[in-house]
């Protein structure tokens, strides 16, 4: 099985939860997988992850968490990567967009799933723990 058959359990968590739960668990899935990555990150990850973190605990408010999204892609944008997903150290920088996410950040149509999935496709480029997948969204995403 893929993992993104796999995703589907968020799918169907929305379902049954909504939005907002749905979302602050994505958040804590989309945080504890980029937390297994042995390489060291990217300082604009490391800070993007730090601020999903203190969003998710209460700590930073819906308004800063947007301070520090523009801050990863003023990032991304000097380094002339807003488009290269390929490159392992642009690729992760682009994954921590994930747990950044709010509501407003979706794009029109765009399920909080698919917003995963291209979050861990920029991780995996950087490096690759599919086989961590199940597990974490069982973890994150129980009943």
């Amino acid at each position: 099985m893929s993992i993104y058959k796999e995703l589907d359990v968020i799918d169907d968590f929305e379902e049954r939860h909504g939005f907002d739960a749905t979302l602050k668990r994505a958040r804590a899935f989309m945080i504890a997988y980029v937390d297994l990555m042995q390489r060291t990150l990217p300082d604009a990850t490391k800070r993007g992850l730090e601020a999903a973190r203190k969003h998710a605990a209460g700590i930073l408010s819906v308004h800063d968490l947007e301070v520090e999204r523009k801050a990863v892609w003023q990032h991304l944008k000097q380094r002339n990567a807003v488009t290269d997903y390929r490159t392992p150290s642009n690729a992760i920088v682009h994954a921590v967009f994930g747990p950044l996410t709010d509501r407003e950040n979706l794009k029109p149509g765009e399920t909080i799933s698919e917003r995963v999935s291209n979050s861990l496709d920029c991780a995996n480029q950087f490096e690759d723990h599919s086989d961590s997948v199940a597990r974490l969204l069982r973890e994150c995403f129980a009943p």
